[in-house]
């Protein structure tokens, strides 16, 4: 009897043990697979992570500045009607869609004054002026209608001195007389410790920005680049000055009579850089050799002609 006991005890245990053993390689093939399982979808999450990184990393790349200044001749094409020279704008259209306007102006504040230094003369000349008659374009738009871009102004502060939010270049919020005076021509007011200091030395520059007056200079209907600089100045500065409801020469009485662009409001410029007012007058006011040296007599007197404030529309 107690050998049979025995026996039955010891088969109990036998089978106790076997399936102990069954159990116990079940559980560890159970962990092993669950294991890899485990690295294969951390692998994978790694996997998508350093996608999703690298992706973010191609999105925050500093954009490359348009030289071509696709965006600004995009508006001045489609809004700008140029006739002999003159120029009108339709700002009622441009107020309705403004959208390739106002890319253009943020690609202007994308670009870092490190970046800008960077650049060769024309490349800073160029984006310099399209900045101010783009600038001029949104400050019109919007405050429109209005008759004149003196209106925009107030008793305090002129409308060429006055900030707006949306007005900014190089990280700083300018106005349009730090572009023209700080930048373009002298360094000069309170913000010229901010803004760069390079100096162009181009008196033309007052033939190609534009302030949206119908006695200012014309608009362009295509974006100043650098490689189209010179032949725009020139070709600005020769139409303006040869405009005689502007600027004319009167024989009889000896009297030069033109734009107080040239005659008063920037004379210093054009005696400083072009050797006076007579010979940059009788340079690009007429082809005519006597009458250039009718100009240039020491005879001649210099008066300045009425300047027509009204919006170029």
């Amino acid at each position: 009897m107690r050998l049979v006991i025995l026996i039955s005890k010891a088969a109990f245990i036998s089978s106790a043990i076997c399936i102990g053993r069954k159990a116990f390689l079940l559980l560890l093939s159970v962990i092993v697979l669950g294991s890899i399982a485990t690295e294969a979808l951390r692998a994978k999450s790694i996997g998508v992570k350093n996608r999703k990184a690298e992706f973010v990393r191609v999105r925050v790349k500093t954009v490359k500045f348009d030289h071509s200044h696709r965006l600004a001749s995009a508006v001045l094409t489609k809004h700008v009607k140029v006739s002999g020279a003159a120029s009108t704008v339709n700002y009622r259209g441009l107020k309705a869609n403004s959208s390739d306007l106002d890319k253009y102006l943020t690609s202007l504040q994308s670009v870092a004054k490190s970046d800008f230094m960077k650049w060769n003369k024309k490349q800073q000349l160029a984006f310099l002026i399209n900045a101010y008659n783009l600038y001029s374009l949104k400050l019109i738009i919007e405050h429109y209608p209005l008759k004149s871009i003196r209106n925009i102004g107030s008793v305090f502060t002129n409308t060429w001195n006055k900030k707006f939010d949306w007005l900014k270049l190089f990280g700083v919020q300018v106005t349009l007389d730090n572009i023209e005076h700080d930048m373009i021509r002298e360094k000069r007011g309170d913000l010229s410790n901010k803004l760069v200091e390079v100096k162009y030395e181009e008196p033309r520059i007052h033939f190609a920005v534009n302030c949206a007056s119908i006695g200012c200079p014309m608009l362009p209907n295509q974006a100043f680049t650098a490689q189209n600089l010179e032949k725009k100045l020139e070709k600005a500065t020769k139409l303006f000055m040869s405009d005689t409801s502007r600027n004319r020469f009167n024989a009889k009485e000896k009297r030069l009579e033109i734009s107080p662009i040239v005659a008063k409001w920037y004379k210093d410029d054009f005696v400083k850089y072009s050797g006076g007012v007579k010979k940059f007058c009788a340079k690009y006011m007429t082809d005519d050799p006597k009458v250039k040296q009718a100009i240039l007599h020491e005879d001649t007197v210099i008066d300045d002609t009425a300047y027509n404030w009204n919006l170029n529309e």
